[in-house]
């Protein structure tokens, strides 16, 4: 009886160190990719990403915006004139508020 015991304590040692060995990491299902390459406020860009399956897909295109709001474009003079950018970050999507200096048209800063 103790020899079956101590066999059996093996194989549930020994399969469930296999097992947390087969637990994903969390961070590696995640995947993102942003069109513009990143923080790039010069460049209109669209960026997704998605966890555990293609079709859970998260992110969203460069933005301009006005107190939180979306807009076409907005000009310098407006305190509150920011452009939204979307980048990858340890492969995620992560949102950014950037102040372009001469404005925002169209989802990237005016040059």
């Amino acid at each position: 009886m103790k020899k079956i015991l101590i066999i059996v304590l093996a194989v549930v040692i020994i399969t469930g160190g296999y097992l947390l060995l087969k637990i994903p990491n969390n961070k590696s299902s995640y995947k993102c990719s942003d069109s513009d390459g990143g923080k790039d406020y010069y460049v209109k860009g669209l960026t997704q990403g998605s966890y555990d399956s293609p079709s859970n897909i998260i992110g969203g295109p460069d933005e301009c915006s006005i107190r939180g709001t979306t807009v076409s474009g907005c000009i310098k003079q407006e305190d509150t004139c920011r452009l939204i950018e979307h980048y990858c970050k340890n492969n995620q999507v992560a949102v950014e508020e950037h102040k372009c200096p001469n404005g925002c048209d169209s989802g990237s800063c005016i040059k």
